[in-house]
């Protein structure tokens, strides 16, 4: 440390220049070699990578996309046939204008109008939700023409001038009282209006009513009243909620909501036009009139959309950082440290972008990632108020020193504080690297990368630009300049000091039990709530929330969507359709850290055509169909294998052209049954039922060369497809369970036959929440032993990290449990944001833990004191500053980063309580001292053996001077001849002095008895100003005489002593055994307080943890505290060193 800080002290523009030089050329270089990230897909990476059903649901969707490629890589069936000719489209669009011919002659323009923009009534891909601004209900008069208004002022869309109008209920209301426009709609027009939709409602529940029934000979048996302008079919499947006149239920005329559906006449560029439309109308504004009001969008430009609000949001950190720079201008007092904070986030994010997509070769970066810069305005501020602490104290307490022995003192403190803390949360973070979703896997490699990059740049230019100020300030710049500021300065230092030091230190000290109490029955209550209730819940929406909840994208998808008939419709009715397959290897060997390469097919060999491979395949078959999974009608299907050869042996007809593959006794060889089986597939274009004559259950899939790729089941089960974990879960376990019972029976390579979902979809969200679940409680797990790992080696002490892990669980549950409690669900951010809580809430108590233990004292009280007016102050201000960072992002549109900042403000708020007021009391009232849980001193203990316990050697302080330099004697500088009785062993300065507190002894009973169980003898004089020569040396026999009515009084810090400091004796000893001679009570240097003799004595237990150099009994001296207290009024004294 020395060295280094010698190079910083008087190279600091090297740092500077290099840490510079390096982001600012090999940042801008990786964007221009691999340029910006795309963030135009917000659910990009949402998947669950490398675990086995994701894997198989992989394999299965390559298989999808191979079979559907134009031309396709893999075949259904061999190439060599015809294709049957197909309509044109021209014959398609004549076909429907001959069908509504007949009609359009008799309408009016509204009704025309109407008409033309109710061809194609199943979907809507573009709707605005209107409520009622009190809640009333829409289908009155008033609110009708409100929405007409509405309608008008929302109707400029580029494409207007090829369609007629929005369809919405004015509009149809309008057209059935055959008036020119909604604005001239009254009550008795609303009230028939009613009627119709009442009359017709039963025909659109009982499914007589379809999407289209203007022609007379479609929707047989529809009424000719419920066929005009399609307008029943129109109202009740697009415009209105599902409980408006539910099931047929005339009474229920209220209408909570009401679309207005846009024109469908989309043209090349209809993103961009919509894009233009929704900025100019929606973004950011309240769309209202007199009754009514905007709630909710559907464009389809959702993704366009979160790009835009990404960007956006930019400012929001732009926010963040300058209310971080004025919290730092306000503390640190220096513009040039202040810009190196903000220097130092764009430094750390361009080198760490180098080396994540240029060292690391990862090229996908999900949005999520930027969320690092926002931890890094935080972390960074934190680290910059500890160094700069330590620094400025460091100067106050020891002015004279030089810049080389001050920074050093500085990194050996604070570099270690922020080595742990940096350490700690780059390994919480990289421990995300083993989540299986591919987004929260690379944003734990890229988030670790900035925190290790972040702590580098933290002790190379951070301190030499320290330096570089400091310097100015005392060579450049005269005195008088700033002699005022310098004077303001330390007042403010002072009082500063003045309030962590004392008035914060008794707040945390005299109410220590109570502190510890609420604060464990608060964090319990949090761990309650996420492990008991209401506990991590997974989401039942069946779609990953990207924007915030008052987002209109986001009210439609959440309040309105599942409520509109037409979109409850096309999720409600998709049933999960499954597969059983052979040939293919059910791997993902794409890339795991980007969901752009999805991997290849690998193909396996598998045997179907020996006799084995043939009656497994049947008996399978008829087991899979038995199943309660698979739908009634497909359990008559006849088994592919069955069917074969019941084709084979039956008799030939001319379809079949190979003579070999009918009309046969037995199955023919392998080589012919494969053969057969591509010439089934050849002229029945893969439809094997053409030969049979029914339904076949089973398929081949064929590569480019008419090659047998694969063979599959492929069958519609009887579960709906949901986003209920629960449901899906228990069906996939029943098909899971169902596979390891057949396949484990099966022939050779039939054994590695494996299940998915035939399009490779309906089974992924049901995995990635899975993985949410699991890799949440993994990633914490990870965390928390990394987080262990970190502490004790760094630490040393069993204790302070035991400490540490119980502090940072409840600061964890404290902050997931209030998260819970305002609804937050365990979805892909979440559960991001749940299992990063740890590296975040590590980082107070560490700085506390760490400080504890640097200082040397025997008393807890003191070591709190110190720890709090050292590193207090420091801590508070990042906190403040991490709070304002989350602060400023609760505003955006994005919902990862609105839950981030509302996270941040949540764990600074626990983390900064906690770590505070339960830590430190904790440590107050059972802290450790000295070795008391140390790793050195356990593993000391292990490992040194057994060894014969040596006498205690009992000397006093007055008297117990420097030993020969050939044998450590006493007794030879105190006028005597060396004594064996007076022999201090060598092995005794081994160790540095670590003192411990003895129990106060009110007699001397106990002291005699174990001076007599001593074999060395004690060396007393028996008052402080006695001289040497008068001093004498007790032997065994004399010892309990000497020591009779002698009280023992506890030691404080051990700075006095009970000989002048002109004393060549004490001063040895005091050299020796590391005591400052500075230290006294506002008299000389070590001057006794006035009083008169007594006969006390101080006796202390020494272990020396260091070898003093041979002949150097001045080397290795360690400063301790002056006495305080009762200690600095007590008279002269003597003290015996009981020496183990």
């Amino acid at each position: 440390m020395g060295c280094y800080s010698r190079l910083m002290v008087r190279h600091p523009f090297v740092l500077i220049v290099v840490d510079v030089v390096l982001a600012f050329v090999l940042g801008p270089l990786t964007v221009w070699i691999f340029g910006l990230p795309d963030f135009s897909d917000p659910t990009k990476g949402f998947e669950a990578r490398g675990s086995k059903i994701t894997t198989w649901e992989m394999a299965a969707k390559n298989i999808y996309q191979e079979t559907t490629l134009k031309p396709p890589e893999l075949l259904r069936f061999p190439t060599n046939y015809t294709i049957t000719e197909i309509p044109t489209a021209t014959e398609v669009t004549a076909t429907r204008k001959r069908k509504r011919r007949y009609i359009t002659s008799t309408l009016t323009t509204l009704e025309k109008c109407v008409l033309k923009e109710s061809e194609k009534l199943d979907i809507a891909d573009s709707a605005i939700v209107v409520t009622s601004k009190t809640g009333a209900n829409l289908f009155t008069t008033s609110h009708l023409l409100s929405i007409c208004r509405l309608q008008d002022a929302v109707s400029s869309y580029p494409w207007r001038a090829k369609s007629c109008y929005p369809l919405s209920l004015p509009l149809y209301v309008a057209a059935l009282a055959k008036k020119d426009s909604c604005n001239d709609i009254n009550d008795e027009d609303v009230r028939k209006a009613i009627e119709h939709l009442q009359y017709c409602s039963q025909y659109y529940f009982n499914g007589m009513m379809k999407s289209n029934c203007l022609d007379p000979n479609d929707c047989a048996g529809l009424p000719i009243k419920c066929r005009q302008l399609n307008a029943a079919y129109a109202i009740m499947h697009l415009l209105t909620n599902t409980e408006f006149l539910a099931d047929g239920n005339q009474t229920l005329t209220k209408l909570d909501f009401s679309l207005i559906i846009l024109s469908r006449y989309w043209y090349e560029h209809k993103t961009n036009a919509l894009m233009e439309y929704f900025t100019k109308t929606f973004d950011e504004k309240v769309v209202e009139d007199d009754d009514v009001i905007v709630s909710g969008l559907h464009m389809n430009i959702e993704q366009q959309v979160f790009g835009v609000y990404v960007k956006r949001d930019i400012s929001l950190y732009a926010l963040a950082m300058v209310m971080v720079v004025v919290v730092l201008l306000l503390y640190l007092q220096s513009i040039v440290l202040m810009i190196a904070v903000v220097a130092n986030v764009v430094i750390t994010l361009c080198l760490s972008f180098f080396i994540y997509y240029y060292v690391i070769q990862l090229h996908f970066f999900p949005f999520i990632n930027l969320i690092a810069a926002l931890l890094l305005i935080a972390i960074s501020a934190d680290d910059v108020f500890i160094i700069y602490d330590l620094w400025r104290k460091e100067l106050r307490v020891n002015p004279d020193s030089s810049y080389e022995t001050i920074m050093s003192e500085t990194l050996r403190k604070g570099g270690l504080s922020i080595f742990v803390t940096s350490l700690t949360t780059a390994a919480s973070l990289l421990a995300n690297a083993a989540s299986p979703i591919t987004t929260i896997r690379c944003f734990g490699v890229f988030a670790g990368i900035c925190i290790l990059t972040n702590f580098i740049l933290m002790i190379t230019w951070i301190p030499a630009l320290i330096i570089l100020i400091e310097k100015a300030f005392t060579y450049c710049i005269p005195e008088d300049s700033y002699g005022g500021i310098r004077r303001c300065s330390e007042r403010l230092a002072k009082a500063s000091d003045h309030f962590w030091g004392v008035i914060m230190t008794k707040i945390i000290t005299v109410g220590s039990p109570i502190w510890v109490i609420v604060l464990i029955v608060v964090g319990g209550l949090g761990l309650i709530a996420v492990f008991v209730k209401p506990g991590l819940k997974l989401p039942e929406d069946n779609y990953v929330k990207v924007f915030n909840s008052k987002n209109p994208f986001e009210v439609y998808r959440r309040e309105y969507k599942n409520r509109i008939r037409f979109e409850h419709q096309l999720w409600s009715s998709q049933t999960i359709r499954m597969q059983f397959l052979w040939g293919v290897k059910g791997v993902d060997n794409g890339d795991k850290f980007d969901p752009d390469k999805k991997g290849s097919l690998v193909f396996v060999p598998f045997d179907v055509y020996t006799p084995e491979g043939r009656i497994w395949q049947n008996q399978f078959c008829r087991r899979l169909q038995a199943q309660s999974f698979v739908r009634d009608e497909q359990r008559s299907y006849e088994c592919y294998f069955e069917a074969l050869e019941r084709i084979i042996t039956g008799s030939c007809n001319k379809t079949i052209e190979i003579p070999f593959c009918c009309d046969q006794k037995t199955m023919p060889n392998r080589t012919m049954t494969e053969l057969c089986m591509k010439h089934f597939a050849e002229v029945t274009q893969g439809r094997l039922e053409k030969l049979a004559g029914g339904n076949i259950f089973g398929e081949l899939v064929f590569n480019q060369d008419n090659d047998i790729k694969i063979f599959r089941y492929i069958f519609y089960t009887n579960t709906l497809w949901t986003p209920n974990h629960g449901e899906i879960g228990t069906f996939v376990d029943e098909v899971e369970r169902f596979a390891k019972e057949q396949l484990v029976d099966a022939p050779g390579n039939l054994k590695d036959g494996w299940f998915a979902s035939y399009a490779g979809f309906q089974l992924v969200f049901f995995d990635l929440q899975n993985a949410i679940s699991y890799g949440t409680m993994m990633g914490i797990g990870l965390s928390l032993a990394c987080s262990l790992v970190v502490l004790l080696a760094t630490s040393l002490n069993v204790i302070i990290t035991v400490y540490a892990i119980f502090t940072i669980s409840l600061i964890i549950g404290s902050t997931v449990g209030t998260l819970l409690f305002l609804g937050w669900e365990l979805n892909v951010t979440e559960s991001l944001t749940i299992t990063m809580s740890l590296g975040l809430a590590v980082d107070f108590t560490i700085h506390y833990g760490v400080s504890y233990m640097l200082i040397k004292s025997d008393s807890r009280a003191v070591r709190i004191k110190e720890t709090v007016s050292t590193v207090s102050s420091a801590i508070s201000m990042a906190a403040l500053t991490t709070f304002v960072s989350g602060a400023c992002v609760l505003g955006s549109q994005v919902l990862a980063y609105r839950q981030f900042g509302l996270f941040l403000v949540f764990v600074m708020f626990y983390s900064w309580t906690f770590s505070t007021f339960f830590f430190l009391p904790l440590c107050y009232g059972i802290g450790p001292l000295n070795d008391t849980g140390s790793l050195t001193c356990l593993f000391a203990c292990c490992f040194r053996g057994k060894r014969t316990k040596r006498p205690d050697r009992v000397v006093p302080a007055d008297e117990g001077n420097k030993p020969s330099e050939s044998n450590g004697r006493v007794a030879s500088l105190m006028g005597h001849e060396p004594s064996t009785a007076g022999r201090v062993p060598n092995d005794v300065f081994l160790k540095r002095p670590d003192f411990r507190k003895l129990t106060p002894l009110s007699a001397l009973g106990s002291l005699e008895s174990k001076f007599r169980s001593s074999s060395e003898s004690i060396v007393r004089s028996s008052s402080p100003g006695r001289s040497r020569s008068n001093a004498s040396q007790l032997t065994a026999s004399d010892r309990g005489s000497q020591l009779t009515n002698t009280t023992r009084y506890r030691r404080g810090s051990g700075e006095y002593h009970n000989s002048p400091r002109s004393s060549p004796a004490n001063s040895m000893v005091s050299s020796r055994f590391g005591y400052n001679h500075n230290a006294s009570n506002g008299s000389a240097p070590n001057s006794y307080p006035p009083g008169g003799s007594a006969d006390v004595y101080d006796v202390h237990v020494y272990r020396m943890h260091r070898k003093m150099p041979k002949g150097d009994h001045r080397a290795n001296r360690k400063e301790t505290r002056p006495i305080e207290g009762d200690d600095a009024s007590m008279p002269s004294r003597r003290s015996y060193y009981i020496y183990r």
